[in-house]
């Protein structure tokens, strides 16, 4: 599932490099997370992930929303990967600070429920997905952040499946943006 997503994002990437689908996608970010952190979570998987975002040209009329597409994937076959889709805001508040927020959905291939102690239960194939960064914008186009990543079920259980153990993820990750906005 995601080498079908990574390979569609790389091709949304190349579109981006030719002139007039220069302004579809704004920005591109990469890095590396904490799978299943234990800074707030169980930790009931673990290694590390690959993360991989496409951000689109903001919307005007949702406060300059960015809308974005991404997945995240582990490096151990058995652990939860995902993709996600949503809308962004961010913003500069003081000089080079960068601060991001990001609300949509997310689809995963992790378990639905909890059947070891080594498993992450996560109720839904599909969930929400929040994320934030705090970061610095080195230059007009590179910035680096700090980002966390969240999934959950939140209050949406269903039948048997009231199982909510989220995922989250910590990591590092590289911005590189094709334009000023």
């Amino acid at each position: 599932m995601c080498g079908i997503f990574f390979a569609a994002a790389c091709g949304l990437l190349a579109m981006s490099s030719t002139g007039a689908q220069a302004s579809i996608v704004s920005e591109i970010r990469g890095g590396l997370l904490d799978h299943a952190t234990t800074l707030t979570t169980s930790g009931r998987e673990d290694g590390v992930d690959a993360n991989l975002e496409l951000v689109f040209a903001p919307i005007g009329l949702l406060l300059s929303a960015h809308p974005f597409v991404g997945t995240s994937f582990n490096n151990d076959p058995d652990n939860t990967d995902q993709v996600y889709l949503g809308l962004a805001w961010d913003g500069q508040p003081v000089g080079n600070l960068l601060l991001r927020f990001g609300l949509g959905a997310a689809r995963h291939n992790g378990e639905l429920l909890r059947f070891s102690d080594d498993v992450r239960g996560l109720g839904n194939r599909n969930l929400i997905y929040l994320a934030m960064d705090i970061g610095w914008r080195f230059s007009p186009r590179i910035d680096v952040s700090l980002f966390y990543q969240h999934l959950s079920n939140g209050p949406f259980r269903g039948g048997d499946r009231d199982v909510n153990d989220g995922l989250d993820n910590i990591g590092l990750r590289l911005g590189y943006h094709f334009g000023d906005d």
